[in-house]
């Protein structure tokens, strides 16, 4: 199915209203699977850039590429990985209004994404754990600490640091850099995932890829984890040396893990999640204090508890798939024992 011409278009920011979003569109006459794509970390869609890692697929979808905060027309400051994701998933909804013809009601929607986007694919799982029904991350970011920590390339760490991406730096900010990475909720894992990584790949180490799998591993989640690695492929670039062989198997994988139909991810009826700034679900939301915190989610649907222990945020807000709405108290719990619970260190190392 030919996809109709592609359109770069204005949407709103559902938490932030004032600020124009922009996403490039591309869209199916039929119904198809919507697939949401996410741009490099210095990238933009509005204009090609080497940081897009992403590339063709076969199969029908519609085409959703959101512009991160501050990029190509997009307005705001980036965040990586705070309410810029939000953003993304706002422009699901965006797509949904524009081409009600392209999108089956009800179908969930699927994620891509390389480099800086392969790190928003992480954290797009973790903090929407229930919406996505596959997701593919090529030589992603899972912990902005040890990344910044390990920025042999120094190209990222004034982002991260001058330009307040996240601020700071791990050692005087180590909650922010925690709540950014995908490492850190690899514990609410729901949705398969392919991850594809050059194995010395300098500006996106290896390590990221298989600190994420162990996390997931620690918390019962490795069935839902598939990695495919490269041993002589991430330089130049990320995918520097890659054999005609090893793109064929990289490009069969990712169209594989993307056709596939897999069920919606359910959340379990009761259970604990990572909140991570925030986290949304089919069944609730909870937004802590700032995108910079961390808690644990303790909840039970049957009898509609949730309980919250957090080092920073006193209060979170939580609101109800039936649009009701209360602030709830957090427990305080020092950031070493919440870690302990995540089995991540405090610290990067």
């Amino acid at each position: 199915m030919a996809l109709l011409p592609a359109a770069y278009r204005r949407y709103t920011s559902t938490v932030d209203p004032d600020l124009d979003q922009y996403a490039l569109f591309s869209h199916t006459p039929a119904p198809a699977p919507q697939l949401l794509r996410m741009h490099g970390w210095h990238g933009q869609v509005k204009s090609p850039h080497t940081d897009n890692v992403t590339g063709d697929v076969a199969g029908d979808f519609n085409h959703i590429h959101p512009e991160m905060r501050g990029r190509g027309d997009a307005q705001g400051k980036p965040d990586a990985n705070g309410w810029e994701l939000q953003d993304a998933v706002d422009a699901l909804a965006a797509h949904a209004e524009f081409h009600p013809q392209s999108v089956t009601a009800g179908e969930p929607p699927l994620l891509w994404g390389g480099s800086g986007g392969g790190g928003n694919v992480l954290g797009l799982i973790g903090k929407f754990p229930d919406l996505f029904a596959a997701a593919v991350c090529e030589c992603g970011i899972s912990d902005y600490g040890l990344w910044h920590t390990h920025d042999e390339v120094g190209e990222f760490r004034d982002e991260l640091e001058v330009e307040a991406w996240i601020g700071g730096n791990p050692a005087g900010n180590p909650e922010a850099y925690l709540s950014r990475g995908g490492r850190t909720t690899a514990r609410n894992l729901l949705t398969p995932l392919l991850m594809v990584h050059g194995e010395i790949d300098p500006r996106v180490p290896f390590e990221q890829a298989t600190l994420y799998i162990d996390a997931a591993r620690q918390h019962g989640r490795e069935e839902l984890v598939k990695l495919i690695s490269f041993p002589q492929v991430g330089h130049p670039g990320h995918y520097g040396g890659i054999t005609e062989a090893e793109e064929a198997q990289r490009q069969s994988a990712i169209a594989a893990q993307l056709s596939a139909r897999w069920a919606t991810p359910q959340l379990p009826e009761a259970g604990s999640l990572v909140v991570a700034g925030y986290v949304r679900t089919r069944h609730f939301s909870v937004v802590l204090e700032s995108i910079d915190h961390i808690a644990r989610l303790d909840y039970d649907l049957g009898s509609g508890t949730f309980a919250l222990q957090a080092p920073t945020s006193r209060t979170a807000a939580l609101t109800l798939a039936d649009g009701g709405a209360t602030e709830l108290n957090c427990e305080e719990i020092s950031l070493p024992t919440l870690c302990q619970w995540l089995a991540l260190p405090v610290m990067p190392g």
